[in-house]
């Protein structure tokens, strides 16, 4: 999914008024005036993907174009050459034509204004990583980013089954990156609750903390193994719950020393 700020639409529906009231003597050139807001139409289509709009603003403006550029011959200052009569009129009819078929194809558009959550919009659609500790983002695997991005986008938009389902495959992820820690020839591969209890059987020094463990034990045994087999659908208070959860876990996780010595923290 791609997002679009509503600013754009607003600028696009100056665009085509401005157009829409040109007449003669009105100036071409310049940032604010009639040729480059012909461009500006186009490119904000474009960018909008108003795919038909835009096609039909390429093929009848192209003309208008050429006619504005050539005004230029004249030999009068760019600057203060003005649109004629003929040409203008052109403009109006060509923009009022164009703005039927914006108006249509808007009509195939929805624009999703996501609700505030108890965790800021901004960490969740721009900035993930400021959900969990200072540094912990950026010293977690390319995996557990990426679900962690996943689950934040999937809270915003209020799919919290999803957006649980990936939480937790972060926190596996960081059990992982815990266990290979501990045992550094250990096949971290195997499901997380044997991971753990051989964690939790360690008996030589350095061992990992029993709190963490115990965490991850809970985690797993009410939360996880529910959600992937499935047999637990979320509400989005619920999914908001485990998320604050993970992120102590995971915060915990990168923070242990074994773990800290290994990925240079």
């Amino acid at each position: 999914m791609e997002l679009k700020n509503p600013i754009d639409y607003i600028v696009l529906g100056g665009v085509v008024r401005y157009l829409a009231g040109r007449a003669a003597g009105d100036l071409v050139f310049g940032d604010r005036y009639i040729y480059a807001n012909i461009g500006r139409l186009k490119r904000y289509l474009k960018k909008l993907e108003f795919s038909v709009s835009y096609s039909l603003a390429v093929s009848e403006f192209k003309s208008i174009e050429k006619e504005l550029l050539a005004l230029k011959d004249d030999g009068e200052k760019e600057s203060s050459i003005k649109v004629t009569k003929a040409i203008a009129n052109n403009i109006v009819d060509k923009v009022l034509s164009l703005e039927k078929t914006i108006w249509a194809e808007s009509g195939t558009r929805i624009i999703a204004s996501p609700v505030p959550r108890r965790f800021d919009l901004d960490h969740l659609l721009s900035s993930p990583g400021d959900i969990l500790g200072k540094g912990i983002y950026e010293r977690l695997t390319d995996l557990a980013r990426s679900d962690i991005n996943q689950a934040c986008r999937c809270i915003a938009f209020e799919c919290p089954t999803a957006a649980a389902f990936h939480v937790l495959r972060a926190v596996e992820e960081c059990v992982r990156i815990v266990y290979k820690s501990y045992f550094p020839r250990g096949d971290e591969k195997r499901p997380w609750g044997r991971l753990t209890a051989e964690l939790k059987e360690k008996q030589r020094k350095p061992i990992p903390d029993p709190i963490l463990l115990g965490h991850l034990d809970h985690m797993r045994q009410r939360f996880r193994n529910p959600t992937d087999h499935p047999e637990k659908n979320y509400e989005i208070e619920e999914a908001e719950d485990l998320i604050h959860i993970a992120v102590d876990i995971i915060n915990r996780c990168i923070k242990d020393p074994k773990v800290a010595a290994r990925i240079g923290c």
